[in-house]
């Protein structure tokens, strides 16, 4: 649409169903290549394990328990932060979830 003097320009109207279309699908894509790159890590896991006689191979160090379970407490206390800022942002508690996050 042209302009015309005096009177604003409107913008063409965007159509929402294809960015709803191209979302969805990059989603999929998304979606679909982690699951080969999880998929294809258990899967080496799993081989390696098999060609192991026993596990963990004699001589390997222990694993480091420590950092295993600090990293585990790490997650969950990420993951209720996160809890309570979505349900205190649902609840329009504007200056509650901007303390936590």
């Amino acid at each position: 649409m042209a302009d015309t003097p005096g009177r604003p320009s409107t913008p063409a109207p965007r159509d929402e169903t294809n960015q709803e279309l191209i979302a969805t699908v990059g989603m999929w894509i998304f979606l679909a290549s982690a699951s080969v790159l999880f998929g294809s890590l258990v899967l080496s896991y799993a081989l390696l394990r098999s060609q192991q006689p026993s596990w963990p191979p004699p001589g390997a160090p222990a694993p480091p328990t420590a950092l295993a379970l600090f990293s585990t407490l790490v997650l969950i206390a990420s993951s209720c932060t996160f809890i309570s800022a979505q349900s205190r942002s649902k609840r329009s508690e504007s200056g509650t979830s901007m303390q936590l996050a």
